[in-house]
């Protein structure tokens, strides 16, 4: 069992070991480790595109939240940042589901804004932070201006924040 765990053959994250050519005794490894997602929580203003990028970032990361409002915002972005995150008041996100099935809430690595979220609400959300919760997180902030950049002219558009949040992650080192 030890040069199995030793080779890769055998281990305890998820891989599915099959036994195979009984004369020959060989095992063959039909599977990946799954990879931990990073979790992140948006704040943009429709639900359908928040729903739509949350599907699209998968499964390298999990939108573990997704804030639709100021209000909302500025209320649970801070609590979301503490060991105790609630659950989301809109009731999207993978957390509703775990406080749903009373399973423990995951905490967010990344903070991402949409682009029609204006500078004057991400520095109102970034100032409602602790400054030690603000150095923990990264913060993502879309802009008409990356949009444009992909050439988009008008309106969100999923496949394109997917490209640039994603972007913005790896610049930032998630």
């Amino acid at each position: 069992m030890n040069i199995l765990r030793q080779t890769g053959y055998l281990s305890a994250r998820s891989f599915t070991i099959r036994y195979h050519q009984p004369l020959t005794r060989r095992f063959i490894r039909t599977g990946a480790p799954k990879m931990e997602s990073i979790p992140v929580v948006t704040y943009g203003r429709r639900a359908e595109i928040a729903t739509a990028i949350q599907k699209l970032l998968l499964p390298e990361y999990d939108v573990v939240h997704i804030i639709l409002d100021l209000p909302t915002a500025l209320h649970e972005i801070p609590l979301i940042l503490t060991l105790t995150p609630p659950s989301p008041a809109s009731t999207l996100g993978t957390n509703a589901a775990r406080a749903a099935a009373n399973e423990p809430l995951r905490t967010p690595k990344a903070v991402i804004f949409g682009g029609g979220i204006p500078d004057e609400e991400v520095a109102q959300v970034k100032a409602a932070v602790s400054e030690e919760q603000r150095g923990e997180v990264l913060w993502v902030n879309l802009t008409m201006e990356d949009y444009a950049r992909q050439g988009v002219q008008q309106g969100p558009s999923p496949p394109v924040a997917n490209v640039l949040v994603r972007e913005k992650l790896r610049e930032g080192g998630l």
